[in-house]
């Protein structure tokens, strides 16, 4: 049987399965190859689907309708949320959406604005304050990127050589996957407000999530030496009152 699965916002899952188990109004109820044509409205709760390798996947809804019509299921949910880990099945349906992403914005590069398209604070207001309590689809990562990142950013057609020369050839990206093509949009100097906007709401995320007050800010760096490098600067500069800014720091007393 053929199956979609579709939010108001995207296209959760596509593909074939053995059969699946919806909340209806009345009980959950399974549906098999052939079944009779049915249109249903659907409780909140699991969604239990099995295929041709009797492997299951679930996803927990906010209500929605099924149909059911020769052997094609659409489900429309409000809402929903993935119960297990990713498969290597969907690690790799994911891996190849990823690569094509990548492609089409190399192909059509020349199509993209130079400079960012959005204002300081755009970006961060657009990221919710809070992190999701249950795991996101792969779908709602990609379409997030797209719709809040991506304006934030532009295609750095004055290449940096001294940093990524090859960055806009496709065997420089092969080696390199998506983090490569985040840096290729990132890098420049006017992707500076996708870059650090994503970078600040992320780490007032992990600052609630471990419970540190709400004054703590910070940073995320690559390396524990870059780490440590900022911190020894920082400190430096409180020490001094910014003053080894202005007179150096022999001048101000470090």
């Amino acid at each position: 049987m053929k199956i979609e699965i579709i939010t108001p916002d995207y296209k959760v899952f596509e593909g074939d399965i053995k059969s699946i188990r919806v909340p209806g109004r009345k009980g959950s109820f399974q549906v098999l190859k052939d079944h009779a044509p049915i249109i249903s409205t659907l409780e909140n709760g699991p969604v239990i689907m099995v295929d041709q390798a009797d492997r299951e996947t679930r996803y927990e809804i906010s209500g929605g309708v099924i149909e059911v019509k020769m052997n094609k299921i659409i489900l429309l949910v409000e809402s929903v949320n993935s119960l297990v880990r990713m498969t290597p099945d969907e690690f790799r349906k994911h891996a190849h959406e990823l690569v094509e992403w990548m492609a089409g914005y190399l192909e059509n590069v020349e199509k993209y604005p130079v400079r960012s398209q959005v204002a300081p604070g755009d970006i961060f207001k657009q990221i919710p304050d809070k992190a999701p309590s249950d795991p996101q689809p792969f779908g709602q990562l990609m379409k997030d990127f797209d719709e809040i990142i991506m304006p934030g950013s532009h295609t750095g057609r004055i290449q940096i050589f001294c940093i990524l020369p090859g960055q806009f050839q496709p065997s420089f990206h092969t080696c390199r996957n998506d983090h490569c093509n985040d840096q290729c949009t990132m890098h420049e100097l006017g992707n500076i407000t996708a870059a650090a906007e994503l970078e600040e709401k992320m780490m007032i995320w992990l600052r609630d999530l471990i419970g540190l007050p709400g004054y703590f800010e910070g940073v995320i760096q690559d390396t524990a030496s870059t780490a440590t490098l900022a911190a020894i600067i920082t400190q430096g500069k409180k020490q001094t009152g910014f003053a080894v800014n202005n007179t150096g720091a022999v001048s101000a007393g470090t």
